[in-house]
């Protein structure tokens, strides 16, 4: 193939697609990246396929923690064993060095803040090398794997953004200049219908911050004018 990385990008950005829709994405054939794919999960350059989800959607109730730990590297070994002792327990769901204060990063899931404070307590502190432990709680998860969760702020960002759109074009018309690309890119991308459960009002209103921000502006750019 002429460009394999290109082919790992887009199965990481959406292992769902087929290699009909790959090999069009890529201008190859169907065949070759059919065996590309095959090649790279032989040799352990793909793991696995995992899908995300957004658990606070549905009635299973978890916990995530990112569990800073301090260690005492073993001779001959480094951080390499410790590592693996750590990651051998089942809630264990990913393991990092780092560079910093610390060594480790550990990110646990449970089912309560109780049961990952236990596991840290009884199970990580405790072990040979462990020097000191920091726990913080995941309290809330806007974007993992380069997946957006909350639609209600995206909404809002969007709508923000075109609205400065069209302040910016009425600007540039006071001043002589063409403003048709401003304002046409906001009518070809502006929302016509809120996600579910986000009030319409935030499509024609913007924060106070925001429009004292542009009131101002505005002001300035009439004295400059």
């Amino acid at each position: 193939m002429k460009n394999p990385e290109k082919l790992l990008d887009l199965l990481a950005q959406d292992a769902r697609l087929t290699s009909a829709q790959l090999a069009a994405m890529l201008g190859e054939s169907e065949e070759d990246v059919a065996a590309a794919i095959k090649a790279y999960e032989k040799n352990s350059t793909i793991l696995g396929y995992k899908t995300v989800v957004d658990w606070d959607k549905t009635s299973k109730e978890s916990v995530t923690a990112l569990i800073e730990v301090k260690i005492t590297p073993q001779k001959g070994m480094g951080f390499d064993e410790i590592a693996r002792q750590i990651y051998s327990h089942h809630q264990v769901e990913s393991v990092y060095l780092m560079s910093g204060g610390f060594d480790l990063t550990v990110i646990i899931k449970g089912r309560t803040m109780r049961e990952v404070a236990r596991f840290v307590s009884e199970q990580l502190a405790p072990m040979e090398n462990v020097l000191s432990t920091g726990t913080h709680f995941i309290l809330k998860k806007y974007k993992d794997n380069s997946v957006e969760f909350d639609a209600f702020l995206n909404w809002r960002l969007k709508c923000r953004t075109r609205s400065r759109s069209v302040w910016a074009s009425r600007i540039l018309k006071r001043r002589g200049r063409s403003a048709a690309p401003a304002f046409s890119l906001w009518k070809k991308d502006r929302p016509s219908t809120p996600p579910t459960g986000v009030l319409p009002s935030c499509a024609i209103r913007l924060p106070r911050s925001c429009a004292a921000s542009t009131a101002c502006a505005t002001m300035r750019t009439r004295r400059s004018l």
